[in-house]
């Protein structure tokens, strides 16, 4: 997890410290990608700063359907300004070209989305429940404590998030393939040194995190 200093506005890297029993006094949040670019439980946030309490409220109603819809396991938990967290717990690693994609689709459902914890391996990170607040408060469970604890342990099989692209009308390996072709309107990166300047298949994997799958394995 990573510990904010600064009352919740930022969770820089520097302060990364593993995940104990000792719950932190400080803002944290937890990190979603693991060392091998994969997220095992699919995070929404749903921001009150897109639209009040009460966009949220129908954002949530509606993700909440989709997914009830689709057969899978989730459980969610609400800040003291109204925003709302809803997580997807995976039986199968989620990859971040494929977690990008569906992402978006549900962002453009779903106004009050922030897609921005789902987008990086390094940054996407999220306030669990029971996460302290920078209002001060915490992040509070919806529902029970046992809905949330057997949604961890059964988890969203690959049937289920295979109903879940489906009924979001998304081809992952199209879209995937899709974002990594298409030229993104950044600065070059430059090389380090005296290396040679990137190439453009290097530039793109830097820029997207989409890779050939058949040439690497993560």
């Amino acid at each position: 997890m990573r510990v904010s200093r600064d009352g919740g506005r930022t969770y820089p890297r520097r302060n990364e410290r593993a995940i104990t029993e000792e719950a932190p006094n400080q803002p944290a949040a937890v990190l979603i990608y693991d060392n091998t670019g994969s997220a095992r439980t699919l995070c929404v946030d749903l921001d009150t700063s897109k639209g009040g309490r009460d966009a949220v409220e129908r954002d949530f109603a509606a993700v909440r359907a989709i997914l009830t819809r689709v057969g899978a396991r989730f459980f969610a938990d609400q800040s003291p300004n109204g925003g709302i967290h809803v997580y997807v717990p995976l039986a199968d690693p989620l990859p971040l070209h494929t977690a990008r994609v569906v992402t978006r689709a549900l962002a453009a459902r779903t106004p009050t989305m922030d897609p921005m914890p789902m987008m990086g391996i390094d940054s996407g990170c999220i306030r669990p429940p029971g996460g302290r607040h920078k209002s001060g408060g915490h992040q509070k469970l919806i529902g029970s404590l046992t809905e949330a604890w057997t949604a961890t342990k059964q988890r969203t099989t690959a049937e289920a998030w295979a109903r879940l692209t489906t009924e979001l009308a998304i081809d992952v390996f199209a879209a995937s393939s899709a974002s990594a072709e298409k030229p993104a309107d950044v600065v070059q990166l430059r090389p380090l040194g005296r290396h040679d300047t990137p190439d453009n298949a290097y530039q793109a994997i830097a820029r997207t995190g989409d890779f050939d799958t058949s040439r690497y394995a993560t």
